[in-house]
């Protein structure tokens, strides 16, 4: 098994269900937690997270669901304070 060399985080809104992933790569595989910009107040997201390194990516998590509740969405807001999870590398 290969080490990890990174992490994608890929989040999109619920509303409409039809709305695109947008993906963030994170290149410091010690990363514990990821920082988004713009989020909408009250808006629900889904995200989801796999790994990567040279031999590629490995599957993407279950997506999981957040509501911003910030008080200024233009400010950066922490996603997810303990990004925890498990993904093989194949």
């Amino acid at each position: 098994m290969k080490n990890v060399d990174g992490y994608i985080v890929a989040f999109r809104k619920t509303v409409p269900s039809t709305a695109e992933y947008h993906r963030c790569v994170i290149h410091d595989n010690s990363m514990t937690s990821h920082y988004k910009e713009g989020l909408q107040f009250g808006m629900t997201y889904q995200v989801k997270v796999a790994a990567y390194n040279s031999l590629g990516c490995g599957q993407f998590t279950l997506p999981k669901l957040f509501v911003f509740h910030g008080k200024d969405a233009s400010k950066r807001r922490k996603l997810n304070r303990k990004l925890k999870f498990k993904t093989k590398i194949s």
